[in-house]
């Protein structure tokens, strides 16, 4: 194996079998505290007080549910969000409510959900779960994952006893607290789309930057976090390279530089690797993923059930009023000339998209929509357009029907991506 030592990091040639390695090694850490005898070190603590932040605004509707002394749940229409009220924990009916809104915690993901009622007293724990995925992480590792939530105040705190259950990829915590809540990660990368994939051209540079949280230490169980992402000060150890290009070390950050020349679409991997990045095992070693999509001046790419493709041979054409875009196992097609939302649903009606991605290792196929013993179905999903002059442009995320020919979709697999296609 060929190595390239510069001071401490090593930048090591491409080679598949290490970086599933480390992906392997990536996906087993667990938020739980070690059951070791060890006390675990001290974490870094801020002497100026986090800002509060004012609190978002709504971006959808409000679930409303009666819950009374039997207890029940209320789900988010997306079911990314579940509270669970055990039985005995009100007396009476009470009125729960989710609402999305502005997330805020610049230092977060996913959306932010208001629950109320927020001045309820609880006579036992209610319990708030928030499903991920792995486009929301951006390359953090899940073992640095917390719930946080905002005060009345505008100041954002870590919910104390993070319970991260990666079998069902969700986040979940004990409360007798309701305000604005959302998810973070200990450590984070700077850079990249809406799903944190950094896109150059040939000879272009991207600087990778890898971030901690601030905390405050008032003596709370629910400590004081700042919204904002700060520097890591010294945790990062490693620095590797997966495909073409140069990496350039420099610290906690690293500058990547394109091929100046390439012909075709390349997914690039840049891996840190963060002492400390699991605040219950601050002597182990996590690693940021960071993608980086070597592009020229049209492309696809997308992810399905995690994995990673790009699609060749991307083109549009016109098709029965519409717009069809192709590239190999790829499909998109819709009705409409606006940018902004377009959501999973019948193509006949303007404004909406059917979406048909292939898994390269299952080799099977993943669709939008289904029919369900001649009942069309439509997942939950959307595109967002940013372009439809000169190129089609935009982004995609949801859920894809796995295809099934004999009768009715038996599951599910998330899908993101993105795509920027000339006009013909």
């Amino acid at each position: 194996m060929n190595y390239k030592i510069i001071d401490k990091y090593v930048l090591r040639k491409p080679i598949l079998s290490m970086l599933f390695t480390l992906v392997v090694i990536f996906f087993c850490f667990s938020c739980k505290k070690d059951s070791s005898p060890r006390d675990p070190e001290p974490e870094p603590q801020s002497t100026q007080k986090p800002k509060p932040t004012e609190h978002g605004n709504s971006t959808g509707s409000v679930i409303s549910k009666t819950i009374g002394s039997d207890g029940g749940t209320i789900e988010d229409s997306t079911g990314s969000l579940k509270v669970v009220i055990p039985q005995g924990a009100v007396d009476g009916p009470v009125n729960f409510t989710i609402e999305p809104v502005e997330n805020k915690f610049k230092a977060g993901f996913g959306t932010t959900f208001r629950i109320k009622p927020e001045n309820t007293t609880f006579k036992k724990d209610v319990e708030i779960s928030i499903k991920y995925n792995e486009d929301d992480l951006k390359g953090s590792p899940k073992s640095s994952l917390f719930l946080c939530y905002q005060d009345a105040e505008g100041y954002w705190r870590k919910a104390a006893g993070c319970i991260i259950d990666s079998a069902n990829s969700t986040l979940r915590v004990n409360t007798k607290h309701f305000s604005d809540w959302t998810f973070a990660a200990e450590i984070s990368s700077s850079g990249g789309d809406y799903f944190g994939t950094i896109k150059l051209k040939q000879g272009e540079e991207a600087k990778i930057e890898i971030y901690g949280i601030a905390k405050y230490d008032e003596g709370t169980l629910d400590e004081l976090i700042s919204p904002e992402p700060i520097d890591i000060k010294g945790k990062v150890i490693s620095w590797s390279l997966y495909g073409s290009g140069n990496l350039t070390p420099q610290g906690d950050a690293a500058t990547y530089k394109a091929p100046g020349n390439f012909t075709s679409s390349e997914i690039v991997t840049v891996i840190a690797g963060v002492k400390g990045g699991n605040p219950s095992k601050p002597d182990e070693v996590t690693y940021v993923i960071k993608k980086i999509l070597l592009i020229n001046d049209e492309y696809i790419e997308y992810r399905i059930g995690g994995v990673q493709h790009i699609a060749s041979v991307p083109q549009m054409r016109y098709s029965g009023g519409g717009v069809l875009v192709t590239g190999t196992g790829f499909l998109m097609s819709y009705i409409g000339t606006r940018v902004g939302k377009y959501p999973f649903g019948p193509t006949a009606v303007s404004g909406h998209v059917n979406m048909f991605l292939t898994h390269s290792i299952e080799n099977k196929s993943y669709q939008s929509e289904a029919n369900c013993s001649g009942t069309m179905i439509y997942n939950i999903g959307s595109v967002f357009f940013t372009s439809n002059t000169g190129y089609i442009e935009g982004r995609f995320a949801g859920d894809f029907f796995k295809e099934n020919l004999f009768g009715c979709p038996t599951g599910n697999l998330y899908g993101t991506g993105t795509f920027r296609v000339k006009v013909k």
